[in-house]
This record gives C-alpha cells, structure tokens and sequence, in this order.
C-alpha cells in the first residue's frame, strides 16, 4: 500500500477489512461494479462505486466527481454515528471494531527443581571505575560527536491513540491524538506526562502544531482552525479561522511574529499575528501553491510543499515572509516528486519526495539544487524531517524506520527501527538531543518514541 497524503494511516482491523472486501469482488456477497481505490486521499476524485479505506473503515463513493469529502465525517456519510448529510457523498461498508477485552491470564507453572551449586571460581583482577550510572548512553558515539542517537536502550510512550504531529517548548514535547481530539504534554526529559487538553472542545482532528516561544498552535483539519493555547498552563488563549480563508489546514510554521498555515484544499497559506490571531493575509503565489502539506521557515522566507492533486505537485515555492510574494517555484530539475516534509539546515532546504523514496537538498539562497539522495535505498515513502545541528532525519512511513543523513553530503549514517516500535512513522522533532518519532498506529494507540 502506498501511504501517502495528508493523513493516510493503517490499522489492523482496517486492513481486514481491505482483504475481505477484495476477496469478495465478483462473489455474492460483493456490490457489482464495486472499484477498490485503496486508502482515501483528500486529493483524489473519486467515482460513484469507487470503495475506500480511511482510519480503519471502509466506505463506498456514491456521486461522482467526489472530492474532498472525508469518508467518515457525519456531514458526507450515512451508516455513521451521527450521520447529517442528505444526500451523502459516502456510506459506510463497513466499520472497525472496537478493541475487543483482555483475556485472562494464564495459571503460573510449576517451579523447576534447584540445580547443583558450582564450584566458586577464582577471583578476578578489579576492573577500571566505570561511569556514573543512569545515562544509559553510548559512551563511544558521544566521543565521536554522534551522541545524537547515542542512547542505547530507546523510550517508548503513549499519548493518544493518534499520535499525528509533535512539537517541542525547549522542555516538552507536545502531542497532537488526531482521533483523540486532543493535545498531550510529555516532559522532554523523562516522557512523563504534564497533561492533556482540549481547549475546550475546539480541537477537531488536531494535525499540526507549532511553537512561538510561549504559546501551542493547533491546526484543526476538520475544523478548518487554528487553535492558540498557553504553553505553560495549557488553557485556552483563542481559535481563529481568518475569516474563512483557513481551509483544511495541514502544517503550521512560526516565523518570529506569525503563524503561517498550510490550507491544503484551499490552495493557499495564511499568515496571522501570532500575537492576537488576526489575519495578516492568504497568498497563493499566482496559483503555483497546490495542495500545500508542509511548510519550512528560513529566517526571511516561507517555504510550501506542493503535494498537488493526483500526486502532481511535484515543487517548493518560496515566498517573502514581509509580504507574502512570492520568490519562485522550484522543482530541482524533475527530482521533487510528492513533496511531503520539509526542514532547513541554516542553508538549505531539504525535500522529503514521498512518491520519489529519495530526499532532495536546494540551496536556500536560490533555490538550484544540491543534490537528490535515496539512503542506498532505505527510504520508503518518507514524510517527514528533522535537522539535529549536524544530520538530516526522515520518516520513512511505509518502511516503518527513521533514517539518519549527514547534512553535509547526505550520506547515510543508519536506518533505525527502535526495535520495531516506529511502525508507520508520520513526524518528528528534536528536542537538542534526541529524536521524537509520533508512530500513529505502531499499535492501539500509537507510540511516541525518544531516539
């Protein structure tokens, strides 16, 4: 399955669900003419007939030219909890089941028989002090300056059962649960969690944060909002849709005094005041922004990820952070291919190219390309990034890993798994030490891992 898109996740049960539906085409028990289009992407059209997967549940399309209209929602589906559309654009096949009880434990066996006690060997010669306990670090890496994932023993949290986006304070890592509708605060330093919050209720399908140095913003991908919260006690502060303009927001950016966001059906950024929430204005860069996914600030500009329709984006637009022009539209010579995360070195800006498996590196400065890298191969559909200060790391969602690139020549340095736990990554942040991979559905619920 190609995972790709805005939010396109497994589950187990989903994935049931999948092989029931495709085992049963041309039997009895299927609907004729029945077309499986696999996972549903907000970018797709799809045909009356055409069957989906989306969070776990399936749907079948019922109009034609259905675009945009998220299975699932109350307001385009029938057959759902809540169901208020007539027509419908979708009605559910079916829908995944609940988590079912935890069976019983087994009885404890019998304990074996105590072996003979051996003979006491010789005593050995005192071994050198070792380091003080409780780092539980690589001591070796950090003399080599790869302290970075120098922890040998990974941590693994929960907080939510979506783990979609993350976000670090400079002493947290916030969690945005998707499905949760909800948004968890970890201490950096242990994974503990502060708490969790919903600013009261204005969280609706949280997909992206950011951070302005006091406050938590929260892109409401249903709501077509913004949230602002405080990030010391967690309330509330304000939600803001700019007037309308704010569309299906999917990524966030901070630039020192506003809040940009990415309207992925709307075509368009929109810049707000980080200091009241107000609109400052909705670019479109003379229509070259489609689709936009992900976002990047380079200290005077705003880069976009045209994700395009159909997979057609295929190209980054810089624009002015004064005012919202744009500079140009770059595609590095055809090697952008579904850019889907983006992250800035201090000099360049480096592509994660989703459908392409490789990770493009354009000079800052005008946009030309550096080179283009696959990792010898270890990356599989990647979809995000994050820079430590010295390496580049991408998400590789398909491939259930993070791989690890020296920024200055984009080698490869490692692929890691942590120990199977990073299954269907979808971001990362670094928190000056380690790396924070949200896995939305390693499990039921997802995991938050410390690298």
């Amino acid at each position: 399955m190609i995972a790709v898109g805005p939010f396109s996740l497994k589950r187990t049960i989903g994935s049931l669900v999948v092989a029931l539906l495709m085992a049963c085409t041309g039997s009895a028990f299927a609907k004729p003419g029945l077309t499986w289009r696999q996972t549903w992407l907000p970018g797709n059209t799809y045909n009356v007939d055409d069957a989906v997967q989306y969070l776990g549940s399936s749907y079948l399309s019922l109009v034609g030219s259905n675009k945009g209209n998220t299975p699932g929602d109350p307001a385009t589906t029938e057959g759902v909890t809540g169901s208020t559309c007539s027509p419908c654009q979708w009605s559910l096949l079916a829908e995944m089941g609940a988590t079912g009880p935890m069976g019983p434990s087994g009885p404890t066996g019998p304990s074996g028989p105590m072996g003979l006690t051996g003979a006491t060997g010789p005593t050995g010669a005192q071994g050198p002090q070792g380091p003080p306990g409780g780092t539980s670090v690589n001591l070796l890496k950090i003399a080599m300056l790869q302290w970075y994932n120098a922890t040998v023993i990974p941590n693994y949290f929960t907080a939510g059962d979506t783990p979609i986006a993350l976000a670090f304070d400079g002493a947290h890592i916030w969690v945005a649960d998707a499905t949760g509708n909800s948004v968890t605060e970890l201490n950096a330093s242990d994974g503990s969690k502060v708490g969790t919050f919903t600013a009261g209720g204005d969280f609706n399908h949280p997909f992206a944060l950011a951070f302005d140095g006091a406050h938590i913003w929260v892109a409401n991908y249903y709501g077509n909002s913004v949230t602002e919260f405080n990030a010391s006690d967690g309330s509330k502060i304000g939600t803001f849709t700019a007037g309308g303009d704010i569309n299906v927001p999917h990524a966030l950016a901070f630039d020192g005094a506003h809040i940009w966001v990415a309207n992925h059906n709307g075509n368009s950024v929109t810049e707000l005041n980080a200091s009241d929430g107000s609109k400052v204005g909705t670019f479109t860069a003379g229509g070259d922004i489609n689709n936009p996914v992900a976002l990047a600030f380079d200290g005077a500009h705003i880069w976009v990820a045209n994700f395009g329709p159909n997979f057609a984006g295929n190209s980054v637009t810089e624009l002015n952070a004064s005012d919202g022009s744009k500079i140009g539209t770059f595609t590095a010579g055809g090697d952008i291919n579904t850019p889907h995360g983006l992250a800035f070195d201090g000099a360049h800006i480096w592509v994660a190219n989703n459908l392409g498996n490789s990770v493009t590196e354009l000079n800052a400065s005008d946009g030309s390309k550096v080179g283009t890298f696959t990792a010898g191969g270890d990356f599989n559909h990647p979809v995000a990034l994050a820079f430590d200060g010295a390496h580049i790391w991408v998400a590789n969602y398909d491939g259930s890993s993070v791989t690890e690139l020296n920024a200055s020549d984009g080698s490869k340095i490692g692929t890691f798994t942590a120990g199977g736990y990073t299954t269907f990554p979808y971001a990362l942040a670094f928190d000056g030490a380690h790396i924070w991979v949200a896995a939305p559905i390693a499990n039921a619920p997802g995991w938050v891992i410390k690298m």
